[in-house]
């Protein structure tokens, strides 16, 4: 049993939890900038109102909620993240017990987001005071272990505002040989329990169509095959679910994208779920017709994905398919819409976070169209007069106002909704509508000052560029004439960006905010723009697109040429400085760490060797748009995870980074007392190459007429998630890569290439961590000093 320990570097794995417990917080914060408001109320949120329960064992009750089973797959930590649309209060509880051979001392260390207490044989040793937004913290203290079973109790508060982290991990350092991590199990269950998780843990996927267990289920499950992977709400398309009883192996029918293994056992689901990327293909539809006859295609199909908001999702709003709907049918609101845009009303009013989205389109909405329901005019004027557009008026909410998009789209909507309603008085702020407008017209204009002179903060982000694109359309579409001509020739730049970094259709390149659709560049919602542009681009679909069909902004023609083009460019966007090598046969794309020339000070994203990373994306390599590569530190051990950064998106620690033309290099040191997780890792497209050599250090892909070359110098181990056959596993503290580029045209054979790859030598020395390859190449990892900004 002490291998398990050693495999988790020292973290405890098997828990029971019980919550999370979620109340309105009875705490008064007066605060009026919304980051200190909530740093102040995530001080408030704990107490020390507490006693640890007795009897803690399977479905036994601990304030009011059962005790369940954790199964968290890979990872080491228990997560029970969430998002909530307004502020609560949460509080959930962990429980596990560790088997000691004998009396010993060892040191615990403690990371997590929540306000976090640690009792061990009932006696409390750790306190985490604060709760966080991030990053993760980290605590440690000694702790005694008696021979035998020692119980260990976890209690955690934290403020459930937006993305919240409800996140814990417990590590034992020291000599952990003689200690066994286990649970209470009065009646056997727990046992059975672990046995069908040791089993979905045991589970390989070969072929894209089959797999493998180290035996036939313990108990009878379920097999879920999906025709789409899962959207943000969380639902995928179910197209068949089928029994499995016996045998150690499954074959299901080819060219499923998604398949879940699903165990029901004891009152809960374990589920073990997997991807089959070769199945996750571009789509291209059959170009015919004019350009105009297709966008208006695409507007036309992209209203009919959502006529029913869906109820068990919170944040489910359908004003932008309701307006794609308008755009192609001359205005008309069907009774289905009317009660859609009456739902979306009811979020905006209660200014549910992300209401500012949905207000954002209802205003682009009246303002379009003659809206003559009596009905959808009043609630409309009700909840626009008294909805919250800045963190100066009254009231106090979860709402993010300070993100790139969010603020612009914050102060549109506030310009809007006074050119709406001139002569209304506005409740939250007692101003006129024609003092609302004035003054969003005002703070537009400045946030373009800051976006025209260093970029953007968000560049290339596959999620957020669509939201800030329809944001300043509001400008284009409703500002004052000065402003309109800013924000048009602002949206061409982003348009122009988003299109050099186009390679076959879709695009690839670092980005300053992202999701884990980081992995399937042609699937990002960008995409949904580029194909609109573009339609020999891959098929995407977004409700983000409404506002360019209901808006008079004309879509430059150059943009296509633009995507064909090849590109070799250094350029600056917020504080990154990108570089960027495209040829018909691969791209290549980079942010410097840190960067060539003096930071930007004006900037909130750093991007220097060893800060804490977020969510930005540090490099892409690829060979086309379905057969991309990059390495990054995870900011957790397990794909489903929701830790930010995520397993394959972000960086929990940044490297040092730098590209010249087609050659990247990179250096990571991984501060385990600064971030857990003990490891890098390489996203390798297997299924996409058409050759690939591993030789010894290096792998080697090609695609086409384009080839490929990484180099680590610590040998990558395969690993297998939620993903197979897409990843190399690289554990070391610190550790280095090399990633070249080429093609047919520029080295010939892909054994050419090859052999031009391993000329370059490189050479990481780690006594003063420096890189070299190719006598001309030489990077050193300096550490960062600049300031953490904690939240």
């Amino acid at each position: 049993m002490e291998n398990e320990l050693a495999d988790s570097n020292g973290f405890l794995t098997k828990w029971l939890i019980c919550g999370p417990k979620l109340n309105i917080p009875e705490i008064v914060v007066e605060e009026e900038i919304q980051e200190k408001f909530e740093s102040k109320m995530r001080e408030a949120i704990p107490d020390d109102n507490f006693t640890v329960p007795m009897n803690i064992y399977l479905d036994e009750t601990c304030s009011g909620q059962n005790w369940k089973y954790w199964y968290g797959g890979n990872g080491i930590f228990v997560d029970i993240s969430n998002f909530y649309r307004l502020i609560c209060r949460v509080e959930f509880y962990g429980a596990t017990q560790i088997k000691s051979s004998e009396a010993c001392e060892l040191q615990l260390c403690l990371w997590c987001y929540p306000a976090t207490d640690v009792w061990v044989n009932g006696e409390k040793v750790l306190t985490h005071e604060a709760a966080v937004y991030k990053p993760m913290r980290r605590a440690q203290t000694s702790i005694k272990l008696k021979k035998g079973i020692n119980d260990i109790f976890v209690r955690c508060q934290n403020l459930g505002v937006r993305d919240t982290r409800n996140i814990y991990g417990m590590q034992l350092i020291g000599e952990l040989s003689g200690i066994e991590n286990i649970l209470p199990d009065k009646d056997g269950n727990i046992r059975q329990l672990t046995e069908a998780a040791d089993w979905l843990d045991s589970l390989k996927l070969k072929e894209a169509h089959l797999l493998f267990a180290k035996s036939a289920p313990p108990v009878p499950c379920t097999i879920e095959m999906y025709t789409e992977l899962p959207h943000k709400s969380g639902k995928n398309t179910i197209c068949i679910s089928a029994p499995w009883e016996n045998g150690s192996s499954y074959d299901f029918a080819e060219g499923y994208k998604g398949v879940k293994v699903i165990i029901f056992l004891h009152g809960q689901s374990l589920v073990r779920s997997f991807e089959i990327m070769e199945n996750e293909k571009p789509v291209y539809q059959k170009v015919s017709g004019t350009i105009a006859e297709h966008r208006k295609n695409v507007i036309a199909l992209t209203g009919e994905l959502k006529k029913k908001i869906d109820s068990d999702n919170p944040m489910d709003t359908g004003v932008y398919y309701v307006l794609a709907r308008m755009a192609t049918n001359g205005g008309f609101i069907s009774e289905d819409d009317k009660a859609i845009l009456l739902h979306d009303l009811d979020f905006v009013d209660a200014c549910s976070d992300c209401s500012d989205f949905a207000l954002s389109a209802l205003l682009r909405l009246f303002m379009t169209y003659d809206v003559e329901d009596q009905e959808l005019q009043e609630r409309m004027k009700q909840v626009v007069l008294r909805f919250r557009y800045w963190m100066d008026e009254e009231g106090s909410d979860g709402m993010c106002f300070w993100s790139e998009n969010h603020t612009l789209l914050f102060h549109g909507c506030q310009m809007v909704a006074g050119l709406l309603y001139p002569n209304e008085i506005f409740s939250r702020s007692g101003r006129t509508g024609i003092e609302m407008n004035l003054l969003g017209n005002k703070r537009c204009s400045e946030w373009l000052d800051i976006v025209e002179k260093k970029g953007f903060e968000e560049f290339l982000s596959a999620g957020y560029m669509c939201v800030t694109a329809a944001a300043i359309l509001e400008l284009v579409d409703f500002a004052d004439e000065i402003v309109q001509k800013r924000a048009e020739a602002l949206l061409i730049k982003l348009l122009e960006q988003l299109s050099r970094h186009a390679l076959n259709g879709s695009t690839i390149g670092p980005m300053g905010r992202v999701y884990r659709e980081v992995i399937i560049p042609h699937k990002q919602e960008i995409q949904a723009i580029i194909h609109y542009i573009n339609p020999e681009a891959p098929q995407m679909f977004t409700a983000w697109l409404a506002p360019f069909a209901t808006s008079h902004f004309v879509i430059p023609d150059h943009l296509t040429d633009l995507m064909k083009s090849q590109v070799s460019t250094v350029y600056n966007s917020g504080n990154a400085e990108i570089c960027l090598v495209k040829t018909d046969n691969y791209l290549l794309s980079s942010v410097s760490s840190p960067r060539s020339e003096e930071e930007l000070k004006s900037s909130m994203t750093l991007f220097e060797p060893g800060l804490y990373g977020y969510q930005q994306h540090m490099w892409y390599a690829a060979l086309d748009n379905d057969c991309i590569a990059f390495i990054n530190h995870p900011g957790a051990t397990n794909d489903e995870s929701e830790m930010r950064p995520g397993y394959w998106y972000g960086n929990g620690l940044m490297p040092a980074l730098m590209q010249k033309g087609r050659i990247l290099g990179g250096i990571y040191h991984l501060d385990q007392k600064r971030h857990p997780v003990n490891f890098t890792h390489l996203y390798w497209p297997s299924f996409s190459l058409e050759e690939e050599v591993l030789e010894g250090n290096w792998l080697f892909g090609r695609k086409g007429k384009g080839y490929l070359a990484i180099w680590s110098s610590v040998q990558g181990k395969p690993f297998d998630d939620v993903l197979s056959g897409c990843e190399y596993r690289f554990v070391s503290e610190c550790s280095a890569f090399i990633c070249m580029t080429g093609s047919k045209q520029e080295d010939g054979e892909f054994t050419d290439f090859m052999l031009k790859a391993k000329n370059l030598n490189p050479v990481f020395a780690l006594d003063g961590m420096s890189l070299e390859a190719g006598g001309e190449y030489h990077l050193v990892y300096v550490p960062t000093k600049q300031k953490e900004k904690f939240v």
